[in-house]
């Protein structure tokens, strides 16, 4: 088999010889007979691979071979459930136009579309004679206003490809007059929101020398680095299908495992059935049941919640349904009743595993809802708090690490002046913080200037401009100032899919410019940031129902408790998830800090463990907006624990003083 390899592997050019590549030819023999492949079939596969990864270089190393494997044994994972539920979900019987209205059940054509339009065709069927009249298929009338948010993709947006150039040049030279209401403002330095629990310094103290800030990019599990842009619109609806599928099996088993659903619904059980008899007792539940089951005794059921209605409605006490996976309920879904739960909060998309009813087999009634299974916290070791925080052994005063965090857009609706930036830069050169990070939009596509394409050079040249005044207006002030960028959706230059690739900006060889994707998850010195630059909390508000307190810390908490930047299914209009890439959203475990930008209103909170922070946006249309500066001081000396290789947690928000100021 391994000279057959070589001759495949030289049809490709590709030379590969035994003598000197024996590794390769060795683990390709044994993928081939893991796999059941011959040799023209796995270099096949090999050449597709590089393609789809854009590798300029085809010969094989064993890093990129294991790469092919993880992917080989995960289609191969997939192919054997499709199997499975072909296997035992489909009647083999042919059906023609004669017999399809005849032979087959009510509920079968209903499983393809929505209750509404279900319904709607039922009662045609029952008034109009099949054989006079065509059945209407039409889709019934939305029942709510989708929400006003332009497409980066719509005509309304103007395509990013070729914008039209017909203004003069005052609207985007720098230096132009901003609006007046920004111009004019008086308010500027004031401090909106500030969160210090412990009452800790809101500024780092003076240091003769600065922190190594060792920012770098964290990826998790088997999951390279999203560092480059990737081939995207070449989704297929199965894949989406078995990425859904498979969430709610995944989410299930971890809800019910932090939950310790199963025992506690046995303990309940028993505690119920003590007066009865042996014979009178229900068995408590020790799988998932199906979610239209008709069942007298007590079921844990798993699945998705969604919405019984078209278009973009949103929740109600009417409107949930649980749908369930192929896996355990073939898919289907029940009407969920609330009614008897005093707090709970639920969104289209939300994994949540039930405990309950459901006697008739078409409403099932919960006593308690377990809506997630947040991750955990990551720990650090004793000795590297040390190492980052205290220059030396007998310093009792820990150092600490100062961030300014900023997002678009960075100039007034009325112009392409960008003087909120220039006076967010002046701040940043005044305070020199160890690290600032800039999230999207820098060519803001909702802009109305860029809506109506009144400019005369490209969006690309555009922000070219932008991120060089950035960076040469920091590097002037600041030379160890820490430099992060990351996309956002509205970016009118930038790809529009999610997750996001990063930006490409000449950072002209300087190392402290980081250009990273949207959402990532990157480490300083010993804690794990998270940035989120899409409006997640904004498309919760617009979904959610529930009862319950602390509206902006549940929004948040959604993201930890669903292990996801965008837990939120289908997806508000902009945000075009690439489900083949649906990893990249998963959160693995609980961040230190997590930096949400929205519309929704500024704050800082305490969610978890995590400290999460909404900066609001540098500019509100015409008016200024807001940043925020973080300030995470070092653990007391008191509170690290001697000796070797012990762990705590970071506790980062017991020590940090976090500021939202007007720009």
């Amino acid at each position: 088999m391994e000279t057959q390899l070589c001759e495949q592997f030289a049809e490709q050019n590709i030379e590969l010889s035994d003598v000197r590549h024996p590794d390769l030819l060795s683990k390709c023999t044994l993928m081939c007979r893991r796999f059941g492949l011959e040799p023209d079939a796995l270099v096949s596969k090999w050449v597709a691979f590089c393609l789809r990864n854009q590798q300029s270089d085809v010969m094989p190393t064993l890093t990129g071979l294991d790469a092919l494997t993880r992917e080989l044994d995960k289609s191969e994972k997939k192919s054997d459930r499709r199997k499975q539920f072909t296997e035992s979900s489909y009647d083999p019987t042919i059906h023609t136009k004669e017999t399809i209205q005849t032979d087959m059940p009510d509920d079968f054509l209903a499983s393809f579309m929505d209750t509404d339009t279900a319904k709607a065709i039922k009662e045609a069927q029952s008034q109009t004679p099949s054989n006079n009249k065509r059945l209407s298929l039409a889709t019934p009338a939305r029942t709510a206003k989708p929400r006003a948010r332009t497409n980066v993709g719509s005509p309304e947006a103007m395509p990013y490809g070729s914008p039209p150039l017909m203004t003069s040049p005052d609207t985007v030279t720098p230096g132009s007059s901003s609006s007046a209401s920004y111009a004019t403002r008086n308010n500027a330095g004031q401090v909106l929101e500030t969160f210090n629990p412990e009452k800790r310094l809101e500024r780092a103290p003076a240091m003769i020398e600065r922190l190594d800030l060792g920012i770098v990019l964290r990826a998790w599990k088997d999951l390279p680095v999203l560092d480059k842009s990737y081939m995207h619109m070449y989704e297929k609806l199965l894949t989406r299908s078995e990425e859904l599928d498979e969430r709610i099996n995944k989410m299930g088993k971890d809800i019910a495992k932090k939950h310790n659903v199963f025992a506690a619904a046995a303990q309940d059980t028993k505690m119920e059935t003590d007066d009865k008899t042996a014979v009178d007792a229900e068995a408590p539940p020790q799988t998932f049941s199906h979610v239209a089951q008709a069942v007298q005794s007590r079921a844990v059921v798993a699945g998705r919640i969604c919405v019984d209605a078209v278009g973009d409605a949103r929740l109600n006490a009417q409107s949930i349904l649980l749908e369930g996976s192929r896996e355990t309920s073939n898919g289907e879904r029940v009407k969920l009743d609330v009614s008897e739960l005093a707090e709970f909060s639920l969104f289209p998309g939300q994994i949540v595993v039930c405990d309950g009813s459901n006697s008739t087999g078409e409403c099932f009634v919960p006593r308690t809802i377990h809506q997630g299974a947040p991750p955990a916290l990551i720990k650090s070791r004793n000795t590297d708090l040390v190492q980052h925080y205290f220059s030396s052994p007998m310093a009792t005063d820990a150092q600490a690490v100062e961030l300014i965090v900023a997002s678009g857009p960075y100039t007034a609706d009325s112009d392409l002046s960008y003087a909120p930036l220039d006076d967010l830069l002046e701040v940043i050169g005044r305070e020199k913080p160890d690290a600032v990070i800039l999230m999207g939009p820098f060519v803001d596509a909702e802009h109305s200037i860029i809506k109506t394409g009144q400019v005369d050079v490209t969006y690309e040249e555009l922000f070219k401009n932008i991120t060089s005044r950035i960076i040469d207006n920091i590097r002037l002030a600041s030379s160890h100032t820490e430099i992060v960028f990351v996309p956002s959706l509205r970016d009118v230059h930038h790809d529009c899919v999610y997750p996001q690739p990063p930006l490409v900006i000449d950072t002209r060889d300087d190392e402290k410019v980081h250009m990273f994707s949207n959402p990532c998850t990157f480490m300083i010195k010993e804690m794990l940031v998270a940035v989120n630059a899409t409006d997640i909390l904004m498309d919760l508000t617009q979904k959610e129902f529930g009862r319950g307190s602390d509206r902006l810390g549940r929004l948040v908490n959604h993201l930890f408790e669903q292990q996801s930047f965008y837990p939120l299914y289908p997806p508000a209009p902009g945000v075009n998830i690439d489900f083949e890439r649906i990893d990249y959203l998963n959160m693995a475990v609980t961040p230190d800090i997590m930096i949400v930008p929205s519309d929704v209103n500024r704050f800082v909170k305490n969610v978890n463990g995590c400290l999460a922070v909404n900066p609001g946006r540098l500019t509100k249309h015409n008016t200024g907006g807001t940043y925020s500066r973080l300030v995470v001081h070092g653990p007391r000396r008191l509170d690290i624990p001697e000796g070797e290789n012990k762990k705590v947690f970071n506790a980062v928000p017991s020590r940090a003083a976090v500021q939202i100021i007007r720009i």
